[in-house]
């Protein structure tokens, strides 16, 4: 299987309100199955010592996975939304069903002992 790869770099901006951050290069590989694109972030040089203090911390899969979750939140947000759009119901009254559930899962769970 013959594979192309390129690389695509772009620098990230250096300053924020500032403040020195440090920059990261990005770059994109391009195979014949699937192309996958990096993000560039900054952060602070103060948390920027301590992630080089913890040289088990996997950040590029930590990363993966928050993105994920995020966006698999908004998803399914999104999917609510459109589902209530036409819900006659009030936010006062979401919030007094959704107090009224915990109130009686907390008694349940009480009496049962938990």
């Amino acid at each position: 299987m013959n594979i192309y790869k390129s690389s695509v770099f772009c620098e990230c901006p250096t300053y924020y309100r500032g403040e020195d951050l440090n920059s990261c290069t990005s770059s994109t590989e391009y195979t014949e199955l699937f192309k996958m694109p990096n993000i560039t972030l900054s952060i602070s040089e103060e948390l920027k010592k301590q992630i080089d203090n913890l040289p088990e911390l996997n950040l590029s899969e930590s990363m993966r996975q928050f993105l994920c979750e995020k966006v698999k939140r908004a998803l399914v947000l999104k999917k609510l939304d459109e589902m209530l759009s036409n819900s006659e119901l009030t936010e006062e009254d979401c919030l007094r069903l959704g107090n009224n559930i915990k109130e009686k899962a907390w008694k349940k769970y009480k009496s049962k002992g938990w």
